[in-house]
């Protein structure tokens, strides 16, 4: 039921009623915290199905001689079209290791004639070499 996102104090009475013992909402923030971090947040292919079907995103995946991932590229439809309106300036930030995955979230941003900033891609590097990063740009 903690997974249906039902009320805490209503899932308590039910668990005191069938256990006929005493239980704290404390114990089931504690389940539900174990919950989730035993599921996995890190689900590449799911992540990418997500980003073509819902949001019709360009996805590019760059792996390494083991089949390891390095690097993940992706624009939508919109950060196209800003980037060809707006190509002029470019800006770009990294975050290391943002993430779980102990990947750099790299963003590309634009500056629109309005003097706003648009992301145009984003991407994520597990390393910041030549290599990787020529085949991000």
């Amino acid at each position: 039921m903690l997974k249906l996102k039902a009320n805490n104090v209503m899932v308590r009475e039910q668990m005191e009623n069938e256990s006929s013992g005493a239980v704290l909402l404390k114990d089931l923030s504690t389940i539900a915290a174990k919950e989730k971090l035993l599921k996995p947040r890190n689900n590449l292919p799911e992540v990418v199905r997500m980003l073509k079907e819902m949001h019709r995103a360009t996805v590019r995946l760059l792996t390494g001689e083991n089949s390891g991932l390095q690097a993940v590229y992706f624009e939508d439809e919109e950060m196209k079209k800003s980037f060809h309106c707006w190509p002029e300036v470019i800006f770009m930030d990294a975050t290391n290791k943002l993430l779980e995955t102990g990947m750099s979230c790299f963003l590309v941003i634009i500056e629109n004639g309005n003097s706003e900033s648009n992301i145009v891609a984003a991407g994520l590097l597990a390393s910041e070499d030549a290599h990787t990063l020529r085949w991000f740009f």
